[in-house]
């Protein structure tokens, strides 16, 4: 009979619902009257669900009753069997097992009677909601008139012309991610931008620095040495006292080299960050024979107190005989700190020619601009240099490029790729100074917020695990199988393993806990706003009650994903050059940029959102912060002083092309940091090394081997 009611309500609901669409836009009352009938029909079909629910649960329950007296007469059996070989039972247990069952009956039928009971029942219907319901029926009503269209109606004639290109460096699940994001880090160096299609290409380079070579800079004087303020020496000293106590690699080149002195005769230009690290690099290379002449590679990254102590050494400089330091070109009271693109060129400019008027005879670069300059503007000095030693990987995908091309004419070492580089400083530097970059520009809270981070390489796993330590859920965008594999198996893609949980109290707490132990992906879902925040601020998602400000780490910014970010968005670079994020189109198209504080940019878009951008799209923890730490950028260092002896010294070893660091070399340089770790190696026995094949003193591993 039930059944049967249930047929009826629902044909009526359905007649109801056919006379409000038919009345929704010509007879308003007469609609509304029929929504209410509808309602009111809908809440007796749930009365009966309801009650057909109770009476199935009877019938269970009968079955049940009958189930559990079979079952009580059979534990009598066997209590009986049970007295008569165990004369101590103890029949009393029996009794609380009963009362124990009883309970978990009562339990499951006050959980029934709830499930069951109409939700809502005697409640007023609520006008608005069925206003609004109407609405929906007169827009769909609406729609279905505009679709009849006479055949009379022309329709625009299809296109002759091509469509444009898409763009090939897009990234279609970064557009996804976008429209989620409020931060973005660009997380890799890149060596070409493309701009606007996909057959339009521009190098780096040219585009960024090379037209102001051919100029006479008249920002710039006619010294070769660009000190913000030498008066900041002493405390640029001090500093690099502290960085030469963490940095035991250098520290046992100058123990190993100082007194050999390899790189006597060599002339070293240098092009890298000017920082209290790079003044040790630079003291290390003085230490064992070379003549230095240095200009940083990035605009904002050079520190000028370790500048001004570099400077006060006196390393030679062919107009003065202290130091020429092109680099340090900050001050404050500019209205934009760091070296212009005109200065920066011509800073690696004055590093080419040394005192005695003698060029270089090697490089030593991060990001290849050097090595650029003097393959495109110096091409008849190429002959005499020996060596060039590359420090990042935007450089080195630029020597490899050139080698490809037959445009590379001086043997190379990448240094980048050897393992206590690639493996120590991207990875644990990059976990420590990305933070330290963004909370001092933005003092931005991360726990709770999601970070979109684009490749995951080895910068971009320091990255995501940084932020995922700080509270953040971290999405990863990859074109690489392999890399995507191993964010997904790290729960860290957008795409995977994702589990579900509905609630966040203590059980809730448990499984989310259990889920990401076992690398799935996890979703919160809750309606109290205390435990929802919790969640947020552990990393996971609540999709009810938190407003959430995400982080993109990424590569290429093609010009629309600003158009999708959130209000503030907050954009910064950890990959090389400000192309990685096209600041061309932002500063071009934005309707307005302020400037917050030196290095902090908030640009009103077009569609009334705002977007901050930081270091100017340069490189967040040397713009906004102090760079890696001095321990790391020690592996990294003492692969650059191994690389420039073994160039220097062992020139016929190494025919025109890109190399690698001996392994050999490769676990030097990390032995030589382990005493400051307190960490003690496993020496070999003659029986083990002969077992596994291996050199009782190394190398321990192939080159093949991935660490």
């Amino acid at each position: 009979m039930l059944t049967k009611k249930q047929e009826f309500l629902e044909k009526k609901i359905e007649q109801e619902l056919v006379t409000a669409k038919r009345n929704g836009t010509k007879n308003k009352r007469a609609a509304l009257q029929a929504l209410k009938r509808k309602k009111r029909y809908e809440k007796q079909l749930t009365q009966i669900d309801g009650t057909l629910s109770t009476i199935e649960f009877q019938r269970e329950a009968l079955e049940n009753a009958h189930t559990n007296t079979e079952v009580i007469k059979n534990m009598g059996y066997a209590a009986k069997a049970m007295k008569a070989a165990h004369d101590n039972m103890d029949i009393d247990k029996v009794d609380e097992l009963m009362q124990d069952i009883t309970e978990q009956q009562e339990l499951a039928q006050e959980i029934s009677d709830a499930i069951s009971k109409p939700v809502g029942f005697g409640e007023e219907f609520d006008e608005d909601e069925l206003l609004a319901e109407l609405e929906e029926l007169e827009q769909e009503e609406l729609d279905k008139n505009l679709l009849e269209i006479g055949d009379n109606v022309p329709l625009p004639n299809v296109p002759s012309t091509s469509l444009p290109a898409r763009p090939g460096y897009e990234v279609t699940t970064m557009d996804e991610a976008c429209k989620e994001g409020n931060i973005f880090v660009t997380s890799t160096g890149c060596e070409d931008i493309i701009l606007g299609s996909a057959d339009k290409k521009m190098n780096i380079f040219r585009v960024a620095y090379w037209s102001s070579v051919h100029m006479k800079p008249s920002t710039i004087s006619s010294t070769s040495s660009m000190l913000a303020d030498i008066s900041l020496a002493e405390w640029g000293r001090k500093a690099i006292d502290i960085a030469e106590n963490e940095m035991p690699g250098l520290m046992k080149m100058r123990e190993l080299y100082g007194q050999t002195k390899p790189l006597k005769g060599a002339r070293i230009a240098g092009c890298l960050h000017m920082t209290l690290q790079t003044a040790v690099l630079i003291e290390t290379l003085t230490a064992l024979g070379a003549e230095v002449q240095w200009s940083s590679c990035n605009i904002f990254s050079t520190q000028d107190h370790a500048a001004a102590a570099i400077a006060k050494t006196g390393v030679p400089d062919k107009e003065n005989s202290e130091f020429r330091d092109t680099s340090s070109i900050k001050h404050v009271a500019k209205p934009r700190i760091g070296e212009t693109d005109e200065e920066y060129v011509w800073c690696i400019e004055q590093t080419i020619y040394f005192k005695d008027g003698q060029p270089l005879n090697m490089i030593l670069d991060d990001g290849g601009d050097l090595t650029n300059l003097v393959h495109q503007k110096h091409p008849k000095l190429l002959a005499g240099i020996k060596g060039i030693s590359e420090e990042t990987t935007t450089g080195v995908h630029n020597l490899y490029k050139m080698l490809k091309k037959g445009e590379l004419k001086v043997t190379a070492i990448n240094v980048n790729d050897s393992v206590t580089k690639s493996k120590f400083d991207n990875l644990y530097g990059c976990r420590e100074s990305l933070i330290d970059g963004i909370k001092r520009a933005t003092d931005v809270m991360i726990a709770g917020k999601v970070a979109v981070v684009a490749g995951y390489g080895d910068v971009g796993k320091g990255c995501v695990q940084a932020l995922r330590g700080f509270g953040a859920r971290v999405i990863v965008t990859e074109i690489d199988p392999i890399n995507a594999l191993q964010a997904a198996m790290e729960d860290v893609m957008i795409a995977g393993k994702v589990a579900v949980v509905a609630g966040y109290g203590d059980v809730g707490k448990g499984c989310v806990q259990a889920l990401r132990g076992f690398g799935a992906r996890v979703i919160v879902t809750e309606i109290d706003p205390i435990n929802a925040l919790q969640a947020a601020m552990e990393g996971s998602v609540n999709i009810m009650y938190v407003e959430f400000i995400y982080l993109f780490i990424y590569l290429f910014f093609p010009r629309r994903h600003f158009e999708n970010m959130k209000d503030d968005a907050i954009v910064c670079n950890i990959g090389h050059f400000d192309c990685e994020i096209d600041m061309k189109w932002l500063n071009e198209h934005a309707a307005e940029k302020i400037n917050i504080k030196p290095q902090v940019d908030r640009y009103r878009m077009k569609n009334g959102r705002h977007i901050i951008v930081l270091a100017e799209g340069r490189l967040v923890n040397l713009g906004c912060a102090m760079g890696h730490p001095s321990f790391v950028m020690s592996n990294s260092f003492t692969n650059q002083v191994l690389a420039q002896i073994e160039l220097w010294t062992n020139t016929s070893k190494y025919p025109l092309g890109v190399y690698f660091l001996p392994k050999k070399l490769d676990e030097e340089v990390a032995a030589a940091h382990l005493d400051k770790l307190g960490v003690k190696l496993t020496k070999l026995t003659e029986k083990q090394a002969k077992y596994l094949g291996l050199p009782r003193d190394g190398p321990f591993k192939a080159d093949h081997y991935r660490y």
